[in-house]
């Protein structure tokens, strides 16, 4: 596990407020870890923030990616989540996005996942969450996908 201060957020204090951590009833920094098998960089710019998830989304990286979702939540302008790079992703993965995304929403504000991997469209489809997370992407399964489920089914025949 690497701190995010290090790797993902050169200049930032090494601990982020997190949304389930607080003493007292008030919200206090505590450090977020991110996995190895899970890189998270961001950018930001006057129209809004671009998030590159790269690796896999796991129960062990969420809490990171709240953490990162939540800095960006709070700086005005749009949220990418470029997602081409997640080999795989799960339902504690998706949480996250979920959760920025109904935020975005309800502030009136653009929250978007795209580029997808092939991983992350099968999951927030399974999910149910495509038109949310998605968009106006194209979330039919590639053509690879297609051939794969034509040949499982050749199989079981």
């Amino acid at each position: 596990m690497r701190p995010t201060a290090i790797d993902a957020f050169p200049g930032l204090l090494p601990a982020f407020p997190h949304p389930s951590h607080s003493v007292h009833g008030k919200s206090s920094p505590v450090p977020v870890q991110i996995p190895d098998h899970l890189r998270i960089t961001v950018s930001s710019g006057s129209s809004g923030a671009l998030v590159r998830l790269e690796g896999e989304l796991d129960i062990a990286g969420a809490p990171a990616l709240t953490s990162v979702l939540a800095l960006c939540v709070g700086q005005p302008g749009c949220i990418t989540v470029d997602a081409a790079g997640l080999a795989f992703i799960d339902a504690a993965g998706i949480r996250p996005l979920a959760d920025a995304q109904a935020i975005c929403h309800r502030q009136g504000r653009d929250f978007r996942v795209a580029p997808a991997s092939v991983a992350v469209r099968r999951v927030v489809m399974l999910t149910g969450l495509a038109e949310r997370l998605l968009g106006d992407v194209d979330v039919r399964p590639h053509r690879a996908d297609e051939v794969s489920a034509h040949a499982t089914k050749v199989a079981d025949h």
